[in-house]
């Protein structure tokens, strides 16, 4: 497995459960919203996003650990949006 599915994975473990704890406290027990769960997405795959133009642009390949810091917030992001549908909290 490389670097950047590492941070994806370990990420989205950290969401899911963040969601599954924190829930009521950060949203009250209310819905996710739709628009406001697709904007977050988009900012948090924009870490992602930056390392891979980088390295195909040949300006900046960060190293394994890089690569897997900067997946850490996509990750987390999905782990929420998948525990607020599974909960039926977004939809």
């Amino acid at each position: 497995m490389c670097a950047r599915c590492t941070g994806l994975y370990v990420g989205g473990a950290l969401g899911l459960s963040g969601w599954t704890l924190w829930r009521k406290t950060w949203f009250g027990g209310g819905a996710l919203d739709p628009a406001f769960a697709v904007r977050a997405m988009a900012i948090a795959a924009a870490p992602t996003l930056l390392t891979l133009a980088t390295a195909a642009a040949g300006m900046w390949d960060p190293s394994n650990t890089g690569r897997a810091v900067m997946a850490l917030p996509l990750g987390s992001m999905a782990g929420v949006v998948l525990g607020a549908v599974a909960s039926k909290h977004l939809r």
